[in-house]
């Protein structure tokens, strides 16, 4: 058929079509788009292929979030099939020449033909075939999708060139400036060079800003430089190639024998072999500028698209670097391959910067350090790829990748793969907020220590063992709060802590050790309860990090739950100030959210119960929810932004108990919601912008409204509905 999938139990008005969505970076634009609770319309070749298909059809999320659709770039009808019912178009798909992954014998014959073509006819006829094979489908398929995007009424479009457009220039940048958006490249030079593929992404760039100008369509684009990262398709691209072989030892001005370790698709892989073949040099030199992780490049693009007010070119790059550099950073990390060392540095053009990705960094994209990136590449490509016996690195890869026991005792698993100095004590990791905290880590190239209770309960472990990344970089714990001797073992090696159980002691302890252990930084969630209710709070002011719940008064009203949050904060500040550690709290609100455990939490319960008609008194102290997942990616961004200071309240907006149980209504008039008719709230200022200090680090919080639909959905999904 046309499409697969049901999206209408999506979340509210949020469904973006996806472009290329079985690729590299598509797949994982695909999975965060789910975990943020948009319905997403995702386009492949080929609906038939599973290798197109499956990935994505596991990711949480998609049975009834993700509608795969067939599409040809090339074909109108059938883009406009896959955009329509859109609120916005994220453009990442690229039409390529052929796949010889799918055909080596047709990608044989086609290079034969053209260094024939080349050899009786000339270069510059040569340039023009592949002009016409090369670049008239990226510029058609672009305009297809903006036209498709217009005539659907999507006035917002971001979409995916390359850092490739925007160099090289020479003789007009000036000499001693780092390379930024306003950079475009020079395509009469890359014409010559025969650089199809760059020559491509600029003209089909250049055809898109045309044509927005033209019909008042808002576009905003993204220039990843070379995009690495572990993968969630079943078989490399071609950046991930590339990196196989300069880990083999071959330079990037020859042509391999064989692509047998690498799925190679891309109209660049076919312009190196063209200008091998046809005698000339293939040098990346001329426009490589540095990496950047597909995660990075997905979460930009996310970004590009919740921010409205974003506009123009956005280079996408961790830093700007030398190839040199490159190689040298690859040698550093694997001592053991054969990396091909550049003898002679011959981009003196390129300015080394941190910061040219600024317009991104500005928006809060905190870019994953280029050694992580690296680490967690190669573990992706270990666990992924089978290399022939004597091509690349295959011995080495070999070497290390024998299987390796798990220790049932005090930890599982095996960190020593890990990305660098990026390890993560979770405490209560098995749970609602820590479960999802440990996929974000893992996620952006953490190895991380999670604890549990009990390491034999597979409802507690099997969960986290089956997320990406667990198998190198997780380690579970069992771990008794108030047994120091068993928290120590978690957080040794450790260089951050989240911490997440109520018990003052037990707060304490995990303090201790990470102060013991040489943690100087501990991320801690609290709660808004240790917050409210406080009666002295001035009448029509909205409630803030500064507030403090009255624990006398939750006391008298026996809110245990309440008092235990209160106290152990107050703790934790107590030794954090005495001790000279780094303490950051979180405050989160009412959490709710898709769940990644086997069995809902208390909060999942309070909300399964109303849905059933029940009512809770609990005005005094309710002022709103958050989803998970923006609990989870606010303790991270917490944990990296070391200048980050005291409280933070984590909640998507204030509001008062009755807004819950209307919304819960409106959204589900299927359940007897009990209606609450007396609002007791008049303390509660409502505000959209309470959690100020954590949209100011870049947080973006899911709506209210997708939150509440995801989390009834996962109810659905698993029988509890």
């Amino acid at each position: 058929m046309a499409a697969i999938g049901d999206s209408s139990a999506g979340g509210g008005g949020g469904t973006v079509c996806v472009t290329g969505g079985s690729g590299f970076i598509g797949s994982w634009l695909v999975r965060l788009l789910l975990d943020r609770g948009y319905t997403v319309h995702a386009t492949v070749k080929n609906l038939q292929d599973e290798s197109e298909t499956k990935h994505l059809q596991a990711l949480d999320g998609a049975d009834t979030r993700l509608r795969l659709f067939q599409m040809d770039l090339l074909d109108p009808a059938s883009v406009t099939l896959a955009v329509d019912g859109a609120h916005g178009v994220i453009h990442v798909a690229s039409p390529v020449i052929l796949n010889p992954t799918q055909d080596p014998e047709a990608t044989t014959r086609f290079l034969h033909n053209l260094i024939r073509f080349n050899q009786s006819c000339g270069h510059d006829r040569l340039m023009l075939l592949l002009l016409l094979h090369a670049c008239r489908p990226a510029v058609s398929g672009a305009l297809n999708v903006l036209r498709a995007a217009k005539d659907c009424g999507i006035a917002r479009v971001v979409m995916v060139s390359s850092q490739t457009a925007m160099v090289p220039i020479p003789g007009e940048w000036p000499a001693g400036k780092v390379i930024d958006d306003d950079c475009w490249a020079d395509v009469e030079l890359l014409k010559k060079k025969q650089f199809w593929y760059n020559v491509s992404k600029i003209l089909a760039e250049k055809a898109a800003w045309d044509f927005a100008a033209k019909e008042g369509l808002q576009l905003v684009v993204l220039h990843p430089g070379l995009v690495l990262g572990p993968m969630l398709t079943p078989s490399p691209t071609a950046s991930l190639g590339l990196l196989l072989q300069i880990l083999g030892g071959q330079s990037l001005d020859s042509v391999p024998a064989s692509q047998s370790c690498s799925s190679v698709s891309l109209i660049a892989s076919l312009a190196s072999k063209i200008a091998y073949y046809a005698g000339q040099k293939f040098d990346i030199e001329d426009f490589f500028v540095g990496c950047v992780d597909v995660r990075d490049v997905a979460r930009s693009l996310i970004v590009l698209y919740e921010n409205t007010t974003a506009q123009g070119r956005h280079l996408c790059i961790e830093s700007i670097e030398r190839l040199a550099d490159f190689h040298d950073k690859l040698a550093e990390l694997y001592p053991e391959f054969p990396v091909y060392r550049i003898q002679e540095d011959k981009q003196d053009w390129v300015v080394r910067s941190k910061t040219a990705s600024k317009k991104l960094i500005d928006l809060g994209v905190q870019f994953i350090p280029l050694d992580k990136t690296i680490r967690d590449t190669v573990d992706c490509l270990r666990s992924k790829v089978p290399c022939p016996e004597r091509e690349g690195p295959s011995r080495a890869f070999r070497a290390k990748c024998g299987k390796r026991s798990s220790k049932k005792m005090a930890a599982i698993g095996d960190s020593s793969a890990g990305g660098g100095a990026g390890t993560v004590c979770v405490t209560g990791g098995s749970g609602f907020i820590g479960s999802w905290l440990v996929r974000l880590l893992l996620d952006r190239g953490y190895t991380v220590h999670a604890t549990v209770k009990n390491l034999q309960d597979e409802g507690e472990t099997k969960h986290l063992e089956a997320l990406d990344g667990a198998n190198t970089r997780l380690r579970l714990f069992q771990m008794d709060l108030l047994d120091p001797a068993s928290v120590t073992p978690a957080v040794d090696g450790a260089h951050g802590g989240e911490l997440l159980q109520p018990a003052v002691s037990g707060a304490l302890n995990v303090l201790r050790v990470a102060k013991d252990c040489g943690v100087a930084r501990v991320v801690m969630v609290s709660s808004q309860t240790a917050m409210v209710p406080i009666p002295e709070w001035p009448a029509g002011k909205v409630i803030d990090d500064d507030c403090w719940a009255d624990v006398e008064l939750l006391k008298k009203k026996q809110f245990w739950y309440n008092v235990s949050k209160t106290l152990a904060e107050k703790a934790a500040w107590d030794f954090a100030s005495k001790e000279g550690l780094q303490l950051v709290v979180l405050n989160p609100g009412l959490v709710l959210g898709p769940m990644l455990t086997p069995s809902p939490t208390a909060s999942l319960g309070l909300l399964l119960q109303i849905l059933g008609g029940q009512k809770f008194d609990i005005e005094d102290f309710y002022v709103g929810c958050v989803d998970v997942r923006d609990v989870a990616q606010s303790l991270i961004v917490l944990y990296e932004n070391t200048s980050a200071q005291g409280r933070h309240l984590c909640i998507e907006s204030i509001e008062r108990l009755i807004d819950f149980h209307d919304k819960l209504a409106e959204l589900n008039p299927e359940f007897p919601i009990f209606r609450i008719q007396e609002d007791k709230q008049g303390w509660v200022v409502r505000s959209k912008a309470a959690s100020k200090k954590l949209i100011d680090l870049g947080v973006q919080f899911i709506p209210f409204d997708k939150t509440i639909r995801d989390t009834v959905d996962c109810l659905r999904s698993k029988g509890y509905i």
